[in-house]
């Protein structure tokens, strides 16, 4: 492989490790850790996603915008009772939507950096689960 070639693809890969990172925690410190990446000026989504559970325990997606880099939450799985379970998967279309947790509401977006936080359409998200800690 030429050496202009590596000098593209690792930069790339590089970016790529760095878009996700995993924090081992309880459901309040998930939930504070969101309510800080909700604050930085560069969000503009927030959308909380069960990714399913395994023997490390439940683990969540958070994500504030396209582009952003997602961050991952493990739960202890006694921490947090869920309405059901599933194994862990990688692939987003078995995720499950997750809009509230202890009251806080979760599914949010804002038209313009500047604008304030709106909760998404309720309407449109019956299905997405609403979560107190166990």
């Amino acid at each position: 492989m030429p050496t202009r070639t590596l000098a593209l693809i690792l930069p790339a890969l590089a970016l790529l490790a760095a878009c996700s990172t995993t924090i081992n925690t309880a459901p309040a410190g998930m939930l504070a850790d969101i309510q800080t990446r909700i604050a930085m000026p560069d969000s503009t989504l927030s959308w909380l996603y069960y990714k399913g559970t395994d023997a490390r325990g439940h683990h969540f997606e958070h994500t504030r915008g396209i582009l952003r880099g997602g961050q991952i939450y493990v739960l202890p799985a006694w921490s947090l009772t869920l309405p059901k379970t599933q194994p862990l998967n990688e692939s987003s279309d078995n995720w499950q939507l997750v809009c509230e947790l202890d009251g806080v509401w979760l599914l949010q977006h804002r038209q313009s950096p500047a604008a304030d936080w709106d909760i998404a359409d309720p309407q449109r998200f019956k299905g997405c689960w609403r979560l107190r800690q166990g």
